[in-house]
């Protein structure tokens, strides 16, 4: 199982379990209404018995009723929702993965069809295709290689820009970008291939690292005070050693913005 899957199973988990102790709290019986014109009478209901009728002063047990109802509902959404995480683990996220990890975890195999993916439109291609920016720091540290010949810090950015250039999505890596009085150099500026509009793309790649979270959080706060949101126009994804970056990911937020 991957281990996105277990961290999201481990919360379904430990939200039903949270709701199942609410649940057993609630008063005996089940919650009945029905609508009196304007308004509602409430009923409480016990098996194989006539429904007692809850009068104003029991308006509390009505309550109690109706949200042992809701737990009930929400533990049984809960629960079909881990067994679908289940199955499309077990039966599908894996061989989807399959084409997306072959191109990103084999360089030789992405060098050789990087022809297989052109930008279409000629401006945002030449726009893309300029000379790359190097003012950033720590150059040498651009050591690993994308299928677009890119030359990225991470493994990570390298996923990242894979799957960009296989969506045939202009972009461009650490471009520099004013925000404020500093310059940022953004992981990836990108041009949405439809309408042309500017987005930003940074991977945070140590947030269970105390210092280097504050450093992510000072950086999401200087974005958005220049105009830059997240789902808006800035995609920030994150990892930690116990949850890396994964294909799931990066396709959810490539379908998410650039599917439209």
């Amino acid at each position: 199982m991957r281990r996105n899957a277990k961290v999201q199973i481990r919360k379904i988990d430990d939200e039903i379990a949270r709701l199942a102790k609410l649940h057993a709290n609630c008063p005996d019986g089940r919650i009945w209404i029905i609508r009196n014109g304007h308004s509602f009478k409430y009923f409480q209901k016990f098996e194989g018995c006539p429904p007692v009728y809850l009068g104003k002063k029991q308006r509390q047990l009505a309550r109690d009723l109706a949200y042992k109802k809701y737990l009930e509902l929400r533990m049984q959404d809960l629960k079909a929702e881990r067994d679908a995480l289940l199955w499309y683990d077990e039966h599908f996220s894996a061989r989807n993965d399959r084409a997306a990890k072959y191109l990103m975890e084999n360089e030789g195999a992405g060098l050789l069809l990087r022809d297989c993916f052109p930008i279409a439109q000629a401006p945002l291609s030449a726009w893309a295709a300029r000379p790359e920016c190097r003012e950033a720091k720590n150059q040498d540290e651009r050591n690993v290689k994308c299928m677009s010949g890119h030359m990225v810090r991470t493994k990570s950015e390298a996923s990242i820009a894979n799957a960009l250039f296989v969506a045939c999505i202009p972009f461009r890596y650490e471009d520099p970008l004013a925000l404020g009085t500093e310059t940022f150099f953004p992981d990836f500026t990108i041009r949405h291939p439809k309408t042309g509009e500017y987005l930003y793309w940074e991977h945070f790649g140590m947030v269970d690292n105390l210092r280097y979270r504050k450093r992510w959080i000072s950086a999401l706060n200087q974005y958005a005070a220049c105009g830059y949101y997240p789902y808006v126009n800035l995609i920030a994804t994150t990892e930690t050693n116990d949850v890396p970056l994964d294909a799931g990911q990066i396709k959810m937020m490539m379908e998410y913005y650039f599917s439209k």
